[in-house]
C-alpha cells in the first residue's frame, strides 16, 4: 500500500511569488514612477523588469512580455 502522507513522490513546485508588505509595495511603485520616463511603453517595461524579474511578485508566465 502506498503511503499518501509522504511528499517524496510530489515534484517540487516553482516558488510562489511572495506577498509584499504595503511599505515595500509603495517603495516599488514610487521607484517605477521615478524611472518611467517615456510614456506607457517605457512604464510597462520598467514595471515588468522590477515586478516580474527582480521582485518575483508575479510569475513570468502571467506576463505578456517574453
Amino acid at each position: 500500500m502506498t503511503d499518501v502522507t509522504s511528499n517524496a513522490s510530489i515534484p517540487a513546485a516553482h516558488s510562489a511569488p511572495g506577498m509584499p508588505t504595503m511599505t515595500e509595495a509603495f517603495r516599488v511603485w514610487l521607484r517605477v514612477a521615478m524611472l518611467s520616463f517615456g510614456g506607457p511603453a517605457g512604464q510597462i517595461a520598467v514595471m515588468h523588469r522590477i515586478i516580474v524579474e527582480e521582485k518575483n511578485w508575479a510569475p513570468r508566465s502571467d506576463s505578456c512580455m517574453p
